[in-house]
């Protein structure tokens, strides 16, 4: 068509990478800090973040920036999917354990201590961020606490079956709620289960375990 542009001639000698960071990151990366970039060749270099977004998209809920990096015998190409690591200088020592032991419950992250003679009991932690497959305990455990790593989700599931079954309740929620028939005016309730209410904001659905939420109240 008239005016459509045939060719277009692009200089691969250095490359722009775009990346995407969480929104709990947002504050570690500004323009002039380093970025290893992790090459499909098992190599990697170091870019040079230019520009960061000025804010998060509302969509994904991370916050866009780019690096330039040189880019000679043109190994990388426009299009290609690379992995990146923040070379920030704010290093830290800690504890870390794989992704996969620690669990997030929505209220706090626990991690399941080996208690002796095949018994497991839940820790609370508080975790960092986390890289390459395993995340980053900032207090909670000690050096010498045996964690559960690949069966902490079944011991979870398990022991939390054990207890409905038993009709004991898991010490690491709150009390679960009452139900009260026909009340109305209780503040807060159950989403799944209507009939389940409680005057405490804290509350569990004691049938579905979710926390309870606010009435609506009309104005």
């Amino acid at each position: 068509m008239p005016g459509m542009a045939l060719i277009d001639f692009a200089d691969l000698a250095e490359v722009w990478i775009e990346g995407s960071l969480l929104e709990r990151d947002a504050a570690k990366l500004a323009p002039g800090d380093a970025v290893e970039v992790h090459l499909p060749d098992g190599t990697s270099a170091v870019a040079g973040v230019e520009l960061v977004g000025p804010m998060v998209d509302m969509m994904t809920r991370t916050l866009p920036f780019k690096a330039s990096l040189p880019n000679p015998g043109g190994k990388l190409k426009p299009g290609m999917f690379l992995r990146l690591t923040l070379r920030n200088g704010n290093s830290f020592q800690a504890l870390s354990l794989p992704e996969e032991a620690v669990l997030r419950t929505g209220r706090e992250t626990i991690v399941w201590l080996l208690a002796g003679a095949g018994r497991y009991i839940p820790r609370a932690v508080l975790i960092g961020s986390s890289q390459e497959g395993r995340t980053a305990i900032l207090a909670g455990l000690e050096t010498t606490d045996a964690v559960a790593v690949n069966g902490a989700y079944l011991i979870d599931s398990d022991a939390r079956m054990r207890r409905i079954s038993s009709g004991e309740h898991d010490s690491r929620l709150a009390p679960p709620p009452v139900a009260k028939e026909n009340e109305a005016d209780a503040p807060y309730f159950c989403p799944m289960h209507p009939e389940i209410t409680s005057d405490k904001p804290d509350d569990r659905c004691s049938l579905c375990g979710m926390f309870l939420e606010k009435r609506e109240t009309s104005r």
